[in-house]
């Protein structure tokens, strides 16, 4: 899968929620349907960016709570050859 740039205009259609560290509901969006043991990729600029796993997911008055662990990944950068 490609890995959405961030200069490229962002369509999140998808709305998740969890809860975050204040014991309230904070939504993040998605481009794609997420389920149980997908991969994302959270930028939260300026505190770093993040790869999740979804571990969970339930519903609660119309909005779909989504539970995650960090996912490991081997971050790699394409050497562009220069032009003759």
């Amino acid at each position: 899968m490609l890995v959405s740039h961030p200069f490229r205009d962002f369509d999140g259609n998808y709305d998740y929620f969890f809860v975050n560290r204040f014991g309230k509901l904070s939504c993040i969006k998605s481009e794609k349907k997420l389920e149980v043991g997908s991969l994302m990729f959270l930028e939260a600029f300026p505190a770093g960016d993040y790869l999740l796993r979804v571990t969970e997911m339930t519903q609660e008055e119309g909005k779909t709570i989504i539970e995650w662990e960090s996912a490991d990944a081997t971050i790699c950068m394409q050497q562009i050859p220069e032009g003759d």
